[in-house]
């Protein structure tokens, strides 16, 4: 099954979520994100220091104006971050649809997506985890020749990543409980399952 623009005859709506409306799953995807900070916190610690064994004995110093400079570069790695995450969702909408895909941000989350589309579960599934895979491995092949003093701001950026795909990763989980035949139309704000 291949993307399509045309939802065929026999297909009906079985379910949507809008995050712009149910503000109660958007608190628990939000929640669940920050306290996933802890656990690929360590995951990322554990895994930059046996790619790199100096980074456990590594050690930053933060005073006064580094301090200040230390703060301006996790925020850079944070707003760096989404974009990279977005682009690489937008690439394989791109890879699949042949069309732009569609940017945006609401309260708590940002979206790349194909609201002119119906893609196959499985390309959608796909376009979900795409930032967490790629973004994740590209980090990690940096920490093997990158010097120490970027680590945290490529720390920061991971685990923000990785604990920022919350969403995504519900969403694969609930698309694996539809059939193998369903059709997913990703407006942004909303997600409807057609099947």
């Amino acid at each position: 099954m291949q993307a399509t623009q045309q939802l065929p005859a026999h297909y009906q709506e079985q379910s949507s979520l809008d995050a712009s409306r149910d503000k109660q799953t958007m608190v628990i995807l939000n929640l669940a994100g920050v306290l996933l900070l802890v656990p690929f916190g360590w995951l990322f610690l554990y895994l930059f220091a046996t790619i790199r064994p100096d980074v456990s004995a590594y050690s930053l110093e933060i005073s006064g104006l580094g301090s200040l400079f230390l703060l301006g570069g996790v925020l850079f790695a944070a707003v760096g971050v989404i974009l990279l995450h977005e682009m690489a969702h937008g690439l394989f909408i791109w890879w699949y649809t042949g069309s732009r895909f569609h940017f945006g941000v609401g309260v708590g989350y940002a979206y790349a997506a194909a609201p002119d589309w119906y893609l196959p579960r499985r390309q959608h599934m796909v376009i979900a985890l795409a930032p967490l895979l790629l973004i994740s491995l590209f980090g990690l092949i940096l920490v093997t020749f990158l010097p120490t003093a970027v680590f945290p701001y490529l720390f920061v950026a991971l685990v923000l990543n990785a604990a920022g795909s919350v969403g995504d990763l519900a969403m694969v989980g609930w698309l694996l409980l539809k059939p193998a035949h369903t059709l997913v139309r990703d407006t942004g704000p909303a997600i409807f399952i057609y099947y």
